[in-house]
């Protein structure tokens, strides 16, 4: 099996849901594996495109909403070849 960067990040939603999945440094703001992809799915489903198979560039600050896109892309089906930092490119 082909295991895709999303279908990881399924599986590990469906294994610990209630897992802390990052902390922004600036707030302190903590936020769980099933809320992130929760509010991935609803910026999903907001996007006013399609983007599956494209490629797609998009800078935010590092935060929940840069990982909120990052999971919302790829569960549009946007090319999983995505720089993650420019600046080591």
């Amino acid at each position: 099996m082909n295991e895709t960067l999303l279908s990881r990040w399924h599986h590990l939603v469906a294994q610990r849901p209630g897992a802390t999945a990052l902390i922004e440094a600036a707030s302190g703001r903590r936020v769980n594996r099933r809320e992130l992809d929760t509010l991935a799915t609803a910026w999903r489903q907001a996007l006013p495109v399609n983007v599956a198979r494209q490629r797609v560039t998009f800078a935010l600050s590092n935060g929940a909403d840069w990982f909120v896109t990052f999971i919302g892309l790829l569960q549009a089906g946007a090319n999983e070849e995505i720089r993650i930092n420019p600046k080591l490119s």
